[in-house]
């Protein structure tokens, strides 16, 4: 450990290599401290995954003991597509906007028939 009197008897050197590295420990203790507390704040990110993970998560079996109740905002993943009227719904406002094309419309427009 190294300690400093204010008798005056060290060199200049020594000094400014003392200031100095008092300088540092105390410029990293606060960047220490700054990233201890905005990691704590974050916000936590939802879970995703697979769509059977929202029902293993949600199973008492599947967690620990300690591991506290399941999580609340996990939502399975949709696998079946939106209805095909809702698809058609928004034909329209495609074709209006210029994504797609009048044949572009004419053949999504009967793809998605075809599919009801």
């Amino acid at each position: 450990m190294i300690t400093l009197g204010a008798d005056g008897s060290a060199t200049s050197g020594a000094r400014a290599f003392g200031l100095f590295a008092g300088i540092v420990f105390l410029a990293l203790a606060v960047l220490s401290i700054v990233l201890t507390v905005r990691k704590r704040h974050r916000p936590k990110p939802a879970v995703t995954g697979p769509p059977g993970l929202a029902s293993v998560l949600s199973t008492p079996a599947a967690q620990p003991p300690s591991a506290g109740p399941p999580p609340v905002n996990v939502q399975p993943m949709r696998t079946d597509s939106p209805d095909p009227l809702d698809r058609i719904a928004k034909l329209p406002q495609l074709r209006d906007s210029g994504a797609l094309t009048n044949e572009e419309f004419e053949a999504q427009k009967a793809k998605l028939l075809a599919e009801m």
